[in-house]
């Protein structure tokens, strides 16, 4: 592998709303992620995507070991696993440009498969 194995996932930290209900207290219903903690953590994998790069200097097999670990460490799908990095290599566009590659729209569609929030779009 290109990279030490690094855990992608920052662990959870106890704030003022946790200890008012407990912090493990697993009562209230699992919530959806925001699109910020999504494009949050397609910052982390646009960092290690780009680190991988620079040592190894082949795009197709960061992108490949990327989906790998991705698929290991959060047992996800290749499809979004594929979706995490596409939102990755978006991010790193606005960085460098300061607008996405896409539109608005796609953006969205685009987050929403990266968060497992959307199933087969041509259903609707």
């Amino acid at each position: 592998m290109f990279m030490k194995t690094e855990s992608i996932a920052e662990p959870k930290t106890r704030t003022s709303s946790d200890r008012q209900r407990g912090y493990f207290d697993r009562s209230e219903p699992t919530r959806q992620p925001s699109e910020g903690a999504v494009l949050k953590f397609a910052d982390k994998i646009a960092v290690l995507m780009i680190k991988g790069t620079i040592s190894v200097r082949d795009g197709a097999r960061v992108r490949e070991e990327m989906c790998l670990t991705l698929m290991k460490q959060f047992g996800i799908d290749r499809s979004r696993a594929q979706r995490l990095i596409d939102l990755a290599k978006e991010n790193i566009h606005f960085r460098c440009y300061g607008r996405y590659k896409r539109n608005p729209v796609e953006m969205k569609l685009l987050i929403a498969q990266a968060a497992g929030t959307v199933g087969d779009v041509s259903a609707n």
